[in-house]
């Protein structure tokens, strides 16, 4: 291919002359005109990765496998000349190397941008394919039926590996699986250099260029001839062409060695210093920032208890992400807006940040996510199902949640728990079915004290049956379970609160007040030491947001921001000044087993 023959040539070039590193070629205020975005709000999908969950042992029993080991491994002195490449994907039943099983395996072995050879195989997994996995993949359980099992040809697997540096996609993946499958199978995993084209994309392509790193937006970005399709083999090919395109990149500046590559970070130090009269004009007060670039373009939203300090840190060199970095150097004024207290500017960060979706923002940007759980068609082989769209009023239903994941965990663990004792191909019957809807019912109105203490139940009586390995599945399932339902119950509890005041210190024995109607922010006024607080209390009310039935105005507000709030109630360091019902969390409600949950997930970690 002529992709490969040029990569070929620079390669040799490279290695041959190693030529020098290349040199890498307003006033804010408290106006509406930053404001006034809030109520343009789009509906933006962020890409999904692989991901991995290492699955670890309850606290005080059995350890756990061990974690992978870091996919940037082994750095080597070798020319990119002389580096044998094997690029490899894998296709899996799920996400965990412990509980899931490979069902295709795909490599690329190439040498000077030259094909060397390639290894392909279904194998037969020890656990049936999800229906969602089959969608994606194509690949069915009938597929691999007759496939020949992981044991049988890791073998041949590992002789091809040998002596080659691996690459993968998110290789944090591919590589826990396959590090699992050696201990499982008695094999040592090779010491292999690894690289993920992840991060090295990451390292590489700005994010203007590269706003996503998947494999299909890098596909595009380096026209491969190639198309990633959720095949191991055809991934594996993309992936390849997706390296010699990163290797191109950097091969005027010095990269020359398999170490230079997996340490390439570009030196812009005097650059971004340059910038430092970006943060002149900012003052000493809390608010949130926003860079923007040369096409006014928001880049990059944040909040500071002090604007002038905190901006200017990203000048100094005391700032180690490199996605800031990139974002510094293309930035070209600052505005911000200035708030009286740090928790206003936190909820107005989030307000803006799901407004204008800056790209270098990762968190918050998708506040309109939510899922309910509801009860399944009497046809389907689940007791629970997801949606995207608020159910009708007359129907049960909890939520909503902020993540499909969160949701779909907490629907498996009340399937499991209406279901305990029968077997998977058991049909469900009617009175599972009202079972299931009663237990929805009591949930979505702050009862969860049967189903909580009969999951913690079963976690011990697996972990005394020795059968370790469900009783951790279900420990952080459980956990999982009983954070989203306490956070789902400490909203409800808010939103049936009408209007509440909150005083906080200003530390000049003055207050700042902070109204909160439905959960939600509604303003906020300072009351001066000798000022009447009385009168402050009643412009405040006046002048405060309108917040109908928890719903806010505008398309302003979010289960975010009721999560924010409730912790700045709980803080522990402010006054009720008013509370217009009454707000309290029963004894009933999934809240009472927070501490077993954080400990459940300290033991995971």
């Amino acid at each position: 291919m002529l992709k490969v023959n040029l990569f070929s040539e620079s390669l040799e070039n490279i290695t041959k002359n190693r030529p020098q590193m290349g040199a890498f070629n307003g006033e804010g205020h408290r106006s509406t005109h930053l404001l006034q975005a809030l109520d343009k709000v789009t509906d933006v999908k962020e890409p999904v990765s692989k991901q991995h969950e290492a699955q670890l042992a309850l606290p005080g029993l059995e350890p756990s496998p061990q974690e992978p080991a870091s996919t940037d491994t082994a750095p080597s002195e070798t020319s990119l000349f002389d580096t044998t490449f094997v690029v490899l994907d894998l296709e899996t039943t799920g996400m965990s190397p412990i509980n899931d099983a490979i069902t295709e395996i795909g490599a690329v072995k190439v040498k000077r941008g030259e094909l060397l050879g390639e290894f392909a195989t279904f194998v037969r997994p020890t656990k049936p394919i999800p229906p969602s996995i089959e969608r994606l993949t194509g690949i069915s359980n009938r597929d691999v039926a007759n496939a020949p099992s992981l044991a049988s040809v890791f073998p041949s697997f590992l002789e091809f590996i040998k002596g080659s540096t691996l690459v993968a996609h998110n290789a944090a993946f591919d590589i826990s699986f396959l590090q699992n499958a050696a201990r499982n199978l008695d094999y040592e995993w090779p010491d292999n250099p690894t690289l993920c084209t992840v991060k090295l994309s990451r390292r590489i392509l700005d994010r203007q260029e590269a706003p996503s790193v998947k494999l299909s937006a890098l596909a595009q970005i380096f026209k491969t001839s190639q198309q990633p399709t959720h095949r191991a083999l055809d991934d594996a090919r993309t992936t390849v062409e997706v390296l010699h395109g990163l290797i191109e990149r950097v091969g005027g500046l010095d990269v020359t060695t398999l170490r230079d590559l997996q340490s390439y970070k570009s030196d812009l130090n005097n650059q971004v210093y340059r910038k430092r009269h970006l943060a002149d004009k900012l003052p000493h007060r809390p608010g949130v920032y926003i860079f923007y670039d040369r096409q006014d373009h928001p880049l990059y939203i944040g909040t500071a208890t002090d604007l002038r300090s905190r901006v200017g840190s990203y000048f100094n060199g005391s700032e180690t992400r490199s996605r800031m970095t990139e974002m510094v150097l293309l930035a070209q004024r600052i505005d911000y807006v200035e708030c009286l207290t740090s928790f206003e500017a936190s909820i107005q960060e989030l307000r803006l940040i799901r407004a204008l979706r800056p790209p270098y923002n990762r968190r918050s940007k998708n506040q309109k996510a939510q899922w309910w759980l509801v009860p399944a068609s009497p046809t389907s082989n689940s007791l629970y199902q997801c949606k995207r769209r608020k159910p009708a009023s007359t129907q049960v239903a909890l939520g909503p949640f902020p993540q499909r994941r969160t949701a779909a965990t907490l629907a498996q663990v009340l399937h499991n728990h209406v279901r305990h004792g029968l077997a998977p191909t058991d049909p469900i019957d009617n009175a599972q079915q009202q079972a299931a809807l009663k237990l929805l019912s009591q949930l979505a109105r702050g009862n969860s004290t049967n189903f909580i203490p009969a999951t913690l139940q079963r976690i011990n009586e697996l972990a005394e049956q020795h059968r370790y390995e469900q009783a951790a599945l279900l420990r952080d399932e459980g956990a999982t379970a009983i954070h989203s339902l306490a956070r789902y119950h400490q909203h409800e509890n808010l939103k049936t609160v009408s209007e509440l005041i909150a005083a906080e210190k200003d530390g000049r024995k003055g207050w700042y007040f902070t109204i909160i109607r439905h959960g939600i922010f509604a303003g906020v006024m300072h009351c001066a030491s000798g000022e009447s607080y009385k009168k402050r209390l009643q412009e405040l009310k006046a002048s405060g947001q309108t917040v109908d039935n928890g719903d806010p105005a505008s398309g302003i507000g979010s289960e975010e921001e009721r999560h924010l709030v409730y912790r700045y109630l709980t803080s522990g360091h402010l006054r009720l000044v008013e509370v217009s019902d009454p707000w309290a969390e029963g004894n009933e409600a999934a809240g009472k087993y927070l501490e077993w949950a954080e400990q459940a997930r300290q033991a995971k970690k």
